[in-house]
């Protein structure tokens, strides 16, 4: 199988996992009574933080640095804008309702689309 291919095979499951990690805590802290955004704002990060140390050292095979740490950050921040934007141009301007599940999908594909090239490309990028 070739790089790329097992590189994104390795994402999307670094990427469930992280989905996973961030609906626990969230979890959790709702359940500590720990109000909602506070809950989501401390999950959100929790699994970008373990996103962060698996796609370094699994996927991208590469070592940490500050320098990727911030870079690393910026492509989520970014992603999370892609996927709001388009979730709130779904519901808006194409008035899906809330309950269909394409509302979820859409932005998801296009914020994980964009977290992988801005990896590999960006933050990741393999010098010659």
């Amino acid at each position: 199988m070739k790089k790329i291919n097992k590189q994104i095979i390795k994402f999307f499951l670094v990427g469930s996992s992280t989905v996973l990690i961030d609906f626990f805590v969230y979890y959790l802290l709702i359940n500590l009574s720990i109000p909602g955004q506070t809950s989501k704002f401390i999950s959100f990060i929790c699994g970008a933080l373990y996103s962060f140390a698996f796609n370094t050292k699994w996927t991208f095979y590469s070592g940490y640095s500050y320098n990727k740490f911030i870079k690393f950050f910026l492509i989520y921040l970014l992603s999370l804008l892609i996927n709001s934007f388009l979730y709130y141009v779904i519901v808006n301007y194409l008035f899906f309702s809330i309950s269909n599940p394409f509302l979820v999908i859409l932005p998801t594909i296009a914020s994980a689309t964009f977290n992988f090239l801005g990896l590999k490309l960006y933050v990741f990028k393999y010098k010659k």
